[in-house]
């Protein structure tokens, strides 16, 4: 079941990287503005920040925890040597807390790492832990 829902997941996150345009009557297009360095996924700041700083150590990633007020930053450095820095921030509402996932590289991003540090933020509200 969990490995379903993260099949899902995993392929709406794609969706979502490669944003999407298409043309309705009229010739007027609609476009979909698609930041893909940004995600929102339902769950606890504390949580989610957990499970992520966990897949970067379990990937042999070195990682600098800081915490402030409604933000957690998780830096670190790729074994190609990319510097990256995850920043998660609290955002509430009336769905429940949810947490905003914003990440900046260095120089070039690592597509593969990114979706796999979405793939475990997503699972982490999937278990409920």
């Amino acid at each position: 079941m969990v490995s379903r829902v993260a099949m899902v997941c995993a392929g709406g996150l794609l969706v979502a990287l490669v944003g999407c345009s298409f043309r309705l009557g009229n010739n007027a297009s609609v476009q979909v503005d698609v930041k893909a360095n940004d995600q929102v996924v339902k769950g606890a700041i504390d949580g989610v920040a957990q499970k992520i700083e966990n897949e970067m150590r379990r990937l042999g990633l070195q990682v600098a925890v800081t915490r402030e007020a409604a933000t957690v930053r998780l830096s670190s450095t790729t074994k190609a040597g990319q510097r990256f820095v995850v920043q998660l921030s609290r955002i509430g509402g009336p769905q429940g807390e949810q947490t905003s996932i914003h990440i900046d590289w260095d120089q070039a991003s690592d597509r593969d790492l990114w979706l796999q540090l979405l793939l475990v933020a997503g699972q982490a509200t999937v278990t409920g832990q």
